[in-house]
């Protein structure tokens, strides 16, 4: 299955994982991945880890999309925000 696009969506889909040894806070639990990255931005950030399992939200403090210390797990989800913050231009991955 290919991955799907939807428009004027707040999140981009990088990877699956957490970043590793960047920090994190944890923003709460949300219906969806654009409730989280709502937060995010709110927060002033732009990367986060969101579980599609209990909708667990994480800021991530790394400075790069690369995650310089790699990636764990496979229950996370890794996005940066879009930024188009959601206008018609932004797009949103769903993992395959």
């Amino acid at each position: 299955m290919d991955d799907a696009v939807v428009p004027g969506a707040l999140a981009i889909y990088l990877d699956v994982g957490d970043c590793l040894d960047t920090g994190e806070e944890y923003l709460g639990n949300f219906d969806t991945v654009d409730g989280c990255a709502e937060q995010v931005i709110n927060k002033g950030g732009k990367f986060f880890t969101y579980s599609s399992n209990d909708g667990s939200c994480y800021w991530e403090f790394t400075p790069t999309e690369d995650c310089p210390a790699g990636l764990s797990g496979t229950y996370w989800l890794f996005y940066k925000v879009s930024d188009s913050g959601g206008s018609s231009d932004g797009d949103y991955y769903i993992v395959p």
